[in-house]
C-alpha cells in the first residue's frame, strides 16, 4: 500500500486537452518503479479516466529525478519540480500551483509535454501506522534517528515533527548518492557505530547497501529488497524495533552461552581428570563423564531454543509511550480492518 493522497492542479497550458494529458502521462509513468509513479497512474486511471497503454519509447529513469520518455510522439518529462521546471518552460499559473503546493507541506511532481507543463501533482505522505511508537521506542532504546529523504524541506520537517524526530536530523532533497553520503557522515560523526537503514523505494537502493543494516519494505521496489539485507514480508515499521531487539537478544543470548559453556567446563573438566581424587579417593565413572558431557551440550541447545519464546516490542505491554491521553501500552500496528497484525517472529 501506497500512503499517498494526491491533488492535483489541471494547468491546461500544454499543446493538448486535459483528457489526452491524462492518457500521455499515464503512459508514461507506467515504465517508472517508484511508489509516486505508481499512485499517480492508479490516481489518473480511477480519478481522471485516463486509459492509457499508448506506445513509449526511448525511456530514461533519471534517479532521484524523474522519467523522460516520448508518447505517441509526445516528449512527456515526469518527476521531481525542481528537475522539471529546470528544462521545461512554467507559465504563472502553474509557478503559483506548485508554490501553494510545497506552501501546504506537500511534495510535488510535476510534468511536462513538449517542454510544457502541464500537470502538477501533490503527494501528501501519510505517517505510516506505528510509525510514531517504533521512533518512540527506538529513542527510548539508545538509538538516535534520522529522517533522509527526496521530498521538499516543508514536506520533511512536518513529517519529522509528527513522529518526533529532532530537526536537526532531518535532510530533505536528497538524492540518491546524496543519501549514501549522508549515511557515511552520520556514521563517521557516531564514530564508528553502526547505522541502520529503512527505505523502500528505488532511490533508496545505494544507501540501503552503504549501510551496516539496510532493511527495506516489502511492498517497496524489487531492487531495494535486492540491495537490503533485511525485508520487512509485512511492510511495517515496527520490524525495524524488532529487528534490532531481536539481534541484541541473540547476542545476549550467544555471550549467556558462551559464559555458561566456559564455567560448566572449568568446573567439569578437573573434576573428570580426577583432582579429588586425593581427597575422595573415588573416581568418576565413564559413563558419568559422558552424560555430563552431553549435558553441557543439552544445556547450550535448549539455552539458544529459548529464543523461540520471543516476543517482539509491540507485544510487550510493559513499555509505554506518553500520548495526549497519559501513558498507554506500545501498541500493536493496525491493519485496514482495525484488527491488530500478526507480530513479525513468534
Amino acid at each position: 500500500r501506497t500512503w499517498l493522497n494526491l491533488r492535483n492542479e489541471e494547468l491546461g497550458d500544454s499543446s493538448v486537452d486535459n483528457k489526452k494529458e491524462y492518457d500521455l502521462i499515464a503512459s508514461a509513468e507506467i515504465c517508472s518503479e517508484h511508489p509516486v509513479g505508481h499512485a499517480i497512474v492508479d490516481y489518473l486511471k480511477r480519478v481522471r479516466g485516463a486509459v492509457g497503454g499508448l506506445p513509449v519509447k526511448d525511456v530514461e529513469i533519471v534517479a532521484g529525478n524523474g522519467i523522460r520518455s516520448y508518447v505517441n510522439g509526445y516528449r512527456v518529462v515526469i518527476g521531481s519540480s525542481e528537475w522539471v521546471l529546470a528544462e521545461s518552460a512554467a507559465p504563472p499559473k502553474a509557478s503559483r500551483a506548485i508554490r501553494d503546493l510545497e506552501e501546504n507541506g506537500m511534495t510535488v511532481a510535476v510534468a511536462a509535454i513538449d517542454g510544457q507543463v502541464a500537470f502538477a501533482c501533490g503527494i501528501d505522505d501519510q505517517v505510516r501506522p506505528g510509525a510514531q511508537t517504533t521512533i518512540r521506542w527506538l529513542q527510548a532504546a539508545g538509538y538516535q534517528c534520522w529522517l533522509v529523504t527526496g521530498d521538499g524541506p516543508a514536506a520533511a520537517s512536518r513529517v519529522a515533527k509528527d513522529v518526533k524526530i529532532p530537526e536537526n536530523n532531518v535532510f530533505s532533497r536528497s538524492s540518491p548518492v546524496k543519501k549514501a553520503e549522508i549515511l557515511r557522515k552520520v556514521r563517521q560523526d557516531s564514530l564508528g557505530g553502526g547505522v541502520v537503514f529503512a527505505g523502500d523505494g528505488i532511490n533508496d537502493a545505494p544507501a540501503l547497501s552503504a549501510a551496516d543494516i539496510g532493511l527495506a519494505m516489502g511492498s517497496g521496489t524489487q531492487i531495494a529488497a535486492e540491495c537490503a539485507d533485511i525485508v520487512s514480508t509485512d511492510s511495517r515499521l515496527s520490524d525495524i524495533a524488532t529487528s534490532l531487539d531481536l539481534a541484541r537478544s541473540a547476542f545476549q543470548r550467544v555471550r549467556l552461552n558462551y559464559l555458561w559453556a566456559l564455567v560448566y567446563n572449568v568446573c567439569a573438566i578437573p573434576i573428570a581428570s580426577g583432582v579429588l581424587f586425593p581427597v575422595t579417593q573415588t573416581r568418576i565413572p565413564p559413563y558419568v563423564a559422558a552424560s555430563a558431557m552431553a549435558l553441557s551440550s543439552i544445556s547450550i541447545v535448549l539455552s539458544s531454543l529459548s529464543l523461540r519464546l520471543y516476543r517482539a516490542p509491540t507485544e510487550k505491554r510493559d513499555w509505554y509511550v506518553e500520548s495526549d491521553r497519559g501513558a498507554e501500552p506500545f501498541a500493536e500496528p493496525l491493519d485496514d480492518s482495525g484488527e491488530a497484525q500478526a507480530p513479525f517472529l513468534r
